[in-house]
């Protein structure tokens, strides 16, 4: 006869499935259509696309005019800093466990853009590259940004001036404000304010008054209208943009509000 004791026999399973892995691949607007890669320090040109910084200092200096995948060809004149997809570009590398990205590096934008206009037959301006890296490297940054915009548009203000005619791309590519990157999201119905009538605005004197205003309401207004009224006409878009209207601008880039950021 047995002893009457019961043996007990414990198991101890691993579990063989494979851990969950996070989509390594980022969302589309988060690559910088010149350098195919995640973007670090993106900002915002004049006809609403958003580029690596670096990859439109490059192209703006050998005279490079990139035509994107859809045709269009974005006008480089003014840059501005995208705040708001720079935070979401973090958010989502940490989130899906990815090396934050690295700004690209002045000389390999350079060999980006220098690649695709060797590409195209294109020639460029001939400034030397050790001359380009030091001037770059000497300005400020940031915080220069808009100054360096009323300095270019004062230059293309002074040359429609004197009679010479705007360029086809120029007139060939989206209005500046009118195209919103798709990183913004607006929490109110901003899409249900009216613009002030184009006659009343031609100087944009309300707009600055709107965006200057104390209240978050005036100022969304100020922006809405804005957008909505240069999509209408490009000689009404050149004449609104004075330092003016810059300088009312400026402190609307890093309001907390997302309908309210440019």
């Amino acid at each position: 006869m047995g002893s009457g004791k019961h043996r007990w026999k414990i198991s101890i399973y691993r579990s063989t499935g494979k851990p969950e892995t996070r989509n390594p691949n980022p969302p589309t607007e988060f690559i910088c259509p010149i350098s195919g890669s995640l973007m670090a320090d993106p900002v915002i040109v004049s006809t609403g696309q958003t580029f690596e910084r670096a990859c439109v200092t490059a192209c703006k200096t050998l005279g490079h005019n990139p035509v994107l995948k859809d045709g269009s060809v974005p006008d480089l004149s003014i840059i501005i800093p995208n705040l708001a997809l720079k935070s979401s570009i973090f958010n989502w590398a940490r989130a899906s466990m990815t090396d934050p990205p690295k700004p690209v590096e002045l000389a390999e934008a350079l060999k980006l853009v220098r690649a695709a206009m060797a590409e195209n037959g294109e020639r460029e301006n001939g400034v030397s590259e050790e001359l380009l890296i030091g001037r770059v490297e000497g300005e400020n940054g940031g915080s220069n940004l808009l100054e360096h915009a009323e300095s270019e548009l004062t230059r293309r203000q002074t040359r429609f001036d004197s009679s010479e005619s705007l360029s086809g791309s120029f007139r060939k590519t989206p209005l500046a404000l009118a195209t919103r990157p798709s990183c913004y999201s607006s929490c109110s119905s901003s899409s249900e304010l009216e613009a002030p009538a184009v006659g009343a605005c031609e100087d944009g004197e309300e707009y600055v008054g709107q965006m200057r205003s104390s209240h978050v309401y005036e100022q969304e207004q100020g922006v809405v209208g804005l957008r909505k009224v240069t999509r209408s006409s490009e000689d009404l878009r050149l004449s609104l943009c004075t330092p003016r209207l810059l300088s009312a601008l400026r402190p609307l880039i890093t309001s907390k509000y997302g309908n309210i950021q440019v």
